[in-house]
């Protein structure tokens, strides 16, 4: 396991040494701790939490997708709905399964600093040349952000007309007498906003420090704010990631000139349209071999899985740190335990059924089965968790609404 993705396990587990948590084991105390349900006038009302955590959501979900270039049709629209359509779409899958969001930039990676290390080491290309590209150029190649216009002759009316070819990185290299792209010209068609990233990290960093003196002082502190905690560490491991992939691209830097062929590295002549597989499914081969396994057809799919179970896991562990905490009943408490407990080795069970067909592709079908019934099971439970933890403020420890003074005092928005 990764050390970004062992972040989470390693956060629970200091979650679960700490006073609050080693004070619950000492049993079920439910009966013998004043709770209150709704707090509307407080030093921490019940708005204030849900607020704080609701808030951390949105602004995090909303800057850390890094879309591909969308179609020239969508950019070009006078009323941008399909792109809200997507944005909003990724800021549920965001929201609900994180996992999914966090193997999709490692994917990405992945893809990007194999594509410029091959570029640097079997392109053939002088050094000095070489030299001059960066991940942030291999990123944006993989969005489909660098095409060639050609000008060719109509094959019906004998008109010059002018097509865009999308290349990749080495062809991108191989291109003679182009001007230099800088790092900081494809930075800058970046719409990233500093203002909302500077919200997130200061809102987030308010979050943490708020936990941790809570916890300090032994007082209890609400399941939503746990699961933002989680929600906070894979948003963090998204923006690292693709933290040289530009945010919000709509136009290609288009460069005139013949495309020339350049290996393993050569894009569908189809206007506007990528297709650099290539570079994905030879680095998820290399993986593959790596473990032992044979290089199959469906080997990056099986390691895509794989890598959103590993993920998915390490997201559930931290909610386990809850396993003792107090509910509004024990009914409540053994629906958390069993929600999280299968949100946690579900995962670990399809990556298992993931790996099966890489041995025996007989099986493949009946594998696939299983995963489709885990994978219902697995989003069943994280519902559950979710509602279960806005059902807890029904009625919570009396110590929940009471506040660290001097964390308030830190820059926040609530």
């Amino acid at each position: 396991m990764s050390p970004r993705a062992a972040l989470p396990i390693a956060l629970a587990a200091a979650t679960a040494a700490s006073p609050l948590f080693k004070k619950s084991l000492d049993g079920d105390t439910t009966a013998h701790v004043e709770r209150i349900g709704w707090v509307s006038s407080s030093q921490r009302t019940t708005m204030d939490i849900i607020w704080n955590c609701l808030s951390i959501f949105i602004i995090c979900s909303w800057g850390c997708v890094h879309h591909n270039l969308p179609a020239p049709a969508e950019s070009q629209a006078r009323y941008p709905t399909r792109k809200w359509a997507r944005q909003l779409g990724y800021m549920v899958v965001v929201c609900l399964a994180p996992e999914v969001v966090v193997t999709m930039a490692w994917e990405d990676f992945l893809a990007a600093r194999y594509a410029l290390r091959s570029l640097r080491e079997d392109s053939g290309l002088p050094p000095e040349v070489t030299r001059e590209y960066s991940l942030a150029h291999a990123f944006f190649a993989q969005m489909g952000g660098f095409a060639v216009r050609q000008v060719t002759s109509n094959a019906v009316t004998g008109k010059p007309q002018e097509t865009n070819v999308v290349c990749s990185l080495s062809q991108l290299a191989a291109l003679p007498d182009i001007p230099p792209i800088t790092r900081e010209e494809i930075m800058d068609k970046s719409k990233s906003d500093a203002l909302v990233k500077g919200l997130a990290l200061v809102q987030c960093g308010w979050l943490f420090i708020q936990l941790i003196a809570r916890t300090a002082q032994g007082l209890a502190m609400t399941e939503l704010e746990l699961s933002t905690m989680a929600f906070v560490l894979c948003a963090l491991v998204i923006y690292i990631l693709w933290w040289d992939k530009p945010f919000g691209v709509e136009q290609r830097i288009v460069i005139t000139g013949p495309i020339p062929n350049s290996g393993k590295f050569v894009c569908k002549r189809r206007e506007d349209r990528v297709s650099l597989h290539a570079t994905k499914d030879h680095a998820f081969e290399v993986l593959a071999t790596s473990m032992g396994l044979p290089a199959r057809k469906h080997t990056e799919t099986y390691m895509i899985l794989g890598a959103i179970s590993v993920v998915g896991a390490a997201f559930s562990a931290v909610h386990l740190a809850a396993w003792n905490w107090e509910f509004p009943s024990s009914v409540v408490r053994l629906l958390w335990r069993v929600s999280t407990m299968t949100a946690f080795t579900t995962p670990f069970l399809m990556t298992i059924l993931s790996a099966v067909p890489l041995w025996c592709p007989r099986l493949r079908v009946i594998a696939d089965g299983f995963n489709i019934f885990c994978l219902a099971v697995y989003c069943v439970a994280r519902l559950s968790v979710i509602v279960l933890a806005f059902y807890c403020f029904s009625s919570m420890p009396a110590s929940v609404y009471e506040s660290v003074d001097w964390v308030e005092l830190l820059p926040h928005f609530s």
